[in-house]
This record gives structure tokens, C-alpha cells and sequence, in this order.
């Protein structure tokens, strides 16, 4: 009896973690010293981006040469789509929400006001892409936090925006609809990605006392694992 209730148990564990969805994994990466975590890593996509902090305030001439002189490194440009894969692993879309708050729509973006906190949420999940907007608002009388980075559309001359970000009170989303040329304003940054590469392990400083761990999302297969183990540790003690 004993061990038909612990089959049940564990045909229950499995049903119910199996049940979990999947999401893709990202993980931080290192790109020119230890600790930087300068690149986020897409096992879905199999891409690496490079952080927006990286081509923030950069003008449309400075980012092309830019990619010039980075091409040895093999950046480029993400394409629209690209970053709409990426924005929707985040389970982002265009579709208002209102676990995201009271929305108002305008022809290039729509903003929720106020927000929730399912929003910041999101927002602050996605700054594993590199925070663009607080760094340069801080002279403002409103604090904006977030990311915001152009996208290339194929149309020249016509690039468009990839944006999320919040202050206290409003959030403000844009995926792709917000057109513009890149100024180089104080929170201008671009989608910039490559195929990913072997991951380049720098050596950590003897002097430094920080422990950053790569961030990224257990896949179901670990919980369910992890679930199997402490059922049969329990099972193992009930029948002691």
C-alpha cells in the first residue's frame, strides 16, 4: 500500500512540473574584463547581445562605425524581429495588459498610468539587457528606469525603437512602432547582436570581493528533478 501512495505521489510530482512552460534561458556573460557582464547570452536563438549601456548616445554615424570598427568581434545590427523574439521571451507584447495597469495608446507607443507592479516587474527583468534610461534622466525632475534601443527595419534612414521603461508612477512601452532618426540622446542606445561564441572566461581579480553568478531561468526538467529527489527522500523516511 505504502508503495502504490508513493507511485501516486510521484506520477503527481511529474504531471505537475512537466506542466510548467518552458522559457528560454539568458545568461550573462563577460565581454572585455571579469565582472562587466557585458553580454547576455539567448540559448533559444543561440545569439549573443551586447548590453545597450554599450552603444548608448550614439548617433546613427557613430554606431555605424562603431560596427566597423567592432566587426572583428562580428556585431551587427538586430533586425526587428530579431528583437521581437527576444521582447516576447520576456512573454512582452503589444497587446495592452491590465495586470500591467490602466492603459492609453498613441500612434507610436502606449503608456499605463498608473502602472502595476506586474509592469516594473517586467521592467526590471528586462534590464539584463542593460539598463539605458536612469543613467541619463538623473538631472531631470522625472526618473525614468528601463531599457530603449533602436531596431533596424530594412528601411534606410527609418530605424525604430524597442523601448520599456517606468518612473513611480507611468510605464511606457514601444515595440518597434516608434520611428525616429538616433541623435545620439542621453538614453539612445541599439539592438546590437552576434552569433554566440565559445563564452570567455576572464580571471577574477584577487582584489575584488564581488560574486556575481550568471543569471538565468530554470528549465522545467531541473524542478522536476529537483521534486523526484525530495519524493523519494521523503518516501525513503516514511517508510523508516
Amino acid at each position: 500500500m505504502r508503495l502504490i501512495t508513493f507511485f501516486i505521489f510521484l506520477l503527481t510530482a511529474y504531471l505537475t512540473t512537466s506542466s510548467w512552460p518552458a522559457s528560454a534561458t539568458l545568461i550573462e556573460r563577460d565581454y572585455l574584463e571579469w565582472g562587466d557582464a557585458g553580454i547576455t547570452y539567448d540559448d533559444s536563438s543561440g545569439r549573443e547581445w551586447l548590453d545597450l549601456t554599450f552603444t548608448r548616445t550614439m548617433d546613427f554615424a557613430e554606431y555605424q562605425r562603431f560596427l566597423t570598427t567592432a566587426n572583428n568581434d562580428g556585431w551587427a545590427f538586430a533586425t526587428s524581429s530579431m528583437v521581437g523574439d527576444l521582447f516576447s521571451q520576456f512573454s512582452f507584447s503589444s497587446v495592452h495588459n491590465q495586470d500591467y495597469g490602466t492603459a492609453t495608446s498613441y500612434q507610436d507607443y502606449y503608456y499605463y498610468s498608473p502602472r502595476k507592479q506586474g509592469f516594473s516587474d517586467l521592467v526590471d527583468s528586462l534590464t539584463i539587457l542593460g539598463e539605458t534610461m536612469s543613467l541619463g534622466t538623473k538631472f531631470d525632475s522625472v526618473q525614468f528606469y528601463g531599457v530603449r534601443g533602436y531596431v533596424d527595419t530594412g528601411i534606410v534612414g527609418e530605424p525604430s525603437q524597442y523601448m520599456a521603461y517606468k518612473n513611480e508612477k507611468i510605464g511606457v512601452v514601444s515595440l518597434g512602432s516608434f520611428k525616429g532618426n538616433a541623435i545620439g540622446n542621453r538614453y539612445e542606445s541599439f539592438f546590437t547582436y552576434r552569433d554566440a561564441r565559445a563564452e570567455t572566461i576572464f580571471e577574477q581579480p584577487t582584489f575584488s570581493i564581488i560574486n556575481q553568478q550568471p543569471i538565468q531561468v530554470s528549465e522545467p526538467t531541473t524542478f522536476g528533478l529537483f521534486t523526484l529527489m525530495l519524493s523519494f527522500l521523503a518516501f525513503r523516511r516514511y517508510r523508516a
